[in-house]
């Protein structure tokens, strides 16, 4: 009779790397599937704030002359997603990392917003009331007290 803990521990043990030689197991085709789907939202959504960021044309209904930067980041980042497929990276780990970077750029973001969105010479008659400028600046001080904790927590 197996036991209960015993199933739980499966899913732990260290997935293979797929191998196109080889039979395509579930978990490869659910690996390789969500890469699919993830490549060209990633690559989309980094060409259009990189072509915002330098004024260029950055929309899908150009053609590739007149948006050359817009679809070249396109293409860079397609390629790059796809050579990452290939990496012995682990994918669950690269997400909580890239989960903590967010987590720790977005106490400054937030930080920034408030200052902009409080300022009356900036926002004009769209200034946030006091009510809600007391919540964003309680959620960037929530943010940067759990930043801190976090950066505490890496010291040996």
């Amino acid at each position: 009779m197996r036991m209960a803990s015993q199933t739980f521990k499966q899913p732990a043990t260290r997935q293979k790397p797929c191998d196109p030689s080889l039979e395509i197991s579930p978990s490869c085709s659910l690996r390789w599937g969500s890469l699919a789907l993830a490549i060209p939202v990633l690559a989309g959504s980094g060409a259009y704030v990189v072509a915002e960021l330098f004024g260029w044309p950055s929309t899908l209904e150009a053609k590739f002359p007149e948006a050359i930067g817009f679809y070249a980041i396109i293409f860079a980042a397609t390629v790059i997603g796809f050579a990452m497929g290939f990496l012995p990276i682990n994918p669950i780990q690269l997400l909580v990392w890239t989960a903590v970077i967010n987590g720790i750029v977005a106490a400054p973001i937030m930080a920034m917003m408030m200052l902009i969105v409080s300022n009356r010479s900036a926002m004009g008659r769209f200034q946030a009331r006091p009510s809600l400028a007391w919540a964003g600046w309680g959620a960037t001080a929530l943010m940067g007290i759990t930043v801190a904790a976090l950066l505490w927590s890496l010291l040996p």
